[in-house]
């Protein structure tokens, strides 16, 4: 074979390497992690943690997690976040948990827990005192029954309306359509109900890990060892798969608990528990811009214990102080706990760290050279403001796109006091007032109060002085 043979064949070998994408492709970057906190052991097996976040007190928030018990009932655990115990909830063979916030029940608005029920074809919602740091059960006495072996589950907080649903996976082999969606409401009964508005999925493996991008509207779920399907959440939506990512050839093993990390301008990533690679691996949020639906594998995490397990969370927001820039949760099989890592030490110089929330204190003119894209929240204006006669204090904020708002005023223990604004908003400027009474109209006590805007995954919070 001559040399301008030689040179050809290997010249066609590469192109033909580049268009499968697989030629001189760089290994993904490895991130070594360890944990700084760990729950107390569950009595049987661990399996899914959910995140809490305390409204007015990021230090206590709560992890919590299920115990699926495999030879015993298991249960529902409630930690603190520097693992300590805080409750323990007697219901027979939770699988996957979920948490979001604001939900409208019987004129109250409360931050709520959902858990699919292996044993019982059902959903549980429980809602969270913020006072107690406490789980109750708030289910309609008409159970929101599922198909049969529920197994995973996550929620969905529709941004254009505030609809609020839950994605359930059954493990039965029956079922040609693996995951139906449950419409969930509060009723005056002080009750959440739920209905199936939609199935979808028809995959042959099992889905387990689950999670949804609210902001952006996608489901996500991992189907064992076939990979990661994407699907619009909104039920108005075509029930078709819209991508199928994290199956690459180098994928080990099963694919099992999905987590999200994501910032306040839409970027972030979403994480993979593989346990069979002792690993956790990380795909953008979102792909390039002109292909928005490929997710190609970023980094893979592992930690130096080789702790490792099935289930997974992460937030952006600060937790505790020793939280201060996010946590991801990450489970260990074999000790049954669930282990705490700071999201900065993981994400080390490789990975982004959401920018932390501005602490200015600019007043009626908060924004004057502000860009439209941006999320604010101003300081109220007057501060203190007296409540005299028909006095009441302005509170202005920029939302950067069209969606669900609410703003919310707190007492110092994190109990709400008012609702402003609780409906879809358009991108601009708006204004609030206060004028320092209840849900109730009631008036309250002088002193110091709290005001929380939360935007799909924007929140932020301000202090104000009630005087008399």
């Amino acid at each position: 074979m001559n040399l301008k043979c030689l040179v050809a064949m290997i010249l066609f070998g590469i192109a033909c390497g580049l268009c499968a994408g697989n030629v001189f492709a760089q290994p993904p970057d490895t991130l070594i992690v360890n944990y700084t906190a760990s729950t107390t052991a569950v009595g049987d097996d661990a399996d899914d943690p959910a995140i809490w976040i305390h409204p007015t007190m990021p230090e206590s928030s709560l992890v919590i997690g299920t115990d699926k018990g495999t030879t015993t009932d298991g249960g529902l655990y409630v930690w603190n976040m520097d693992g300590s115990l805080r409750q323990f909830l007697a219901i027979k063979h939770p699988n996957n948990v979920d948490v979001r916030y604001g939900l409208r029940v019987a004129g109250k608005n409360l931050d709520i827990v959902a858990a699919s029920m292996r044993t019982q074809s059902r959903i549980r919602i429980f809602k969270v005192d913020s006072l107690t740091r406490k789980l109750s059960e708030i289910t309609a006495n008409q159970p929101i029954l599922v198909a049969s072996l529920p197994y995973g589950l996550t929620m969905y907080r529709r941004a254009r309306d505030g609809a609020l649903y839950a994605f359930v996976s059954s493990k039965h082999p029956d079922y040609a359509k693996k995951i139906q969606q449950v419409r969930l409401w509060g009723e005056n009964d002080g009750k959440v109900h739920g209905k199936i508005v939609r199935e979808l999925g028809e995959h042959e493996g099992i889905i387990e890990g689950m999670v949804v991008d609210d902001e952006l509207g996608y489901l996500y779920a991992a189907e064992g060892n076939i990979g990661i399907h994407k699907y619009y959440a909104d039920p108005a939506k075509p029930v078709t798969r819209i991508a199928l990512f994290a199956n690459e050839a180098t994928f080990k093993g099963d694919r099992k608990g999905l987590a999200l990390y994501t910032c306040a301008d839409s970027t972030g990533y979403l994480l993979v528990a593989s346990p069979d690679d002792q690993s956790v691996k990380v795909y953008p949020r979102q792909g390039p811009q002109n292909a928005l639906h490929r997710h190609a594998l970023l980094a893979v995490i592992r930690n130096v214990t080789q702790k490792y397990g099935v289930g997974l969370e992460v937030t952006a927001r600060a937790t505790s102080r020793k939280l201060p820039r996010g946590v991801m949760i990450w489970h260990d099989e074999k000790d049954r706990k669930f282990r705490l890592y700071p999201w900065e030490k993981v994400a080390q110089n490789l990975l982004t760290v959401c920018a932390e929330e501005s602490s200015s204190t600019a007043v009626a003119n908060a924004f004057k050279d502000a860009s439209p894209a941006q999320f604010e929240l101003a300081q109220n204006y007057p501060n203190p403001f007296a409540r005299e006669r028909e006095h009441q204090t302005e509170i202005r904020f920029r939302l950067g796109r069209s969606g669900w708002a609410e703003l919310r005023v707190y007492n110092l223990l994190g109990q709400p006091v008012r609702t402003l604004v609780q409906r879809n908003m358009s991108a601009g400027e708006h204004r609030a007032y206060w004028d320092g009474r209840d849900d109730s109209g009631n008036v309250v006590g002088n002193g110091l109060y709290f005001y929380q805007l939360r935007h799909e995954n924007f929140s932020r919070m301000r202090k104000m002085t009630l005087l008399r």
